[in-house]
């Protein structure tokens, strides 16, 4: 069998790809730290019954699709993610993002490199 492109012998490990983060919302602008480039963030808040928020870098940071309100079109909001950073992302001050004192996880895909559908 040939070796896998992603694994234990590969230069390619499953977390230079996914990284789940656990993060305390602050209220305010904050970066919050990934292995990589995310191409895709999925975040919800821990604390609190906010709808979950995806994110892509294919449409852009700051077009979040709330999965209860899937009925509306596109709508920016630029204080959600704000921006896909080398090392993570950037959050506002939007309270399904980033609420003082409430814990939120976000989970982190290396997908496609930002190539636009």
């Amino acid at each position: 069998m040939a070796e896998p492109t992603i694994g234990p012998n590969s230069s390619s490990q499953a977390n230079d790809y996914f990284e789940t983060v656990l993060y305390e919302g602050d209220g305010s602008t904050q970066n919050i730290a990934v292995n990589f480039k995310p191409d895709w963030t999925w975040i919800k808040n821990r604390d609190a019954t906010d709808d979950h928020q995806l994110f892509d870098s294919s449409r852009g940071a700051t077009f979040p699709f709330a999965v209860k309100e899937a009925t509306g079109g596109e709508t920016a909001n630029d204080d959600t993610l704000t921006d896909f950073i080398g090392t993570g992302f950037t959050l506002g001050d939007d309270v399904n993002v980033n609420t003082n004192d409430e814990s939120y996880v976000s989970w982190n895909w290396k997908a496609n490199a930002a190539v636009s559908t």
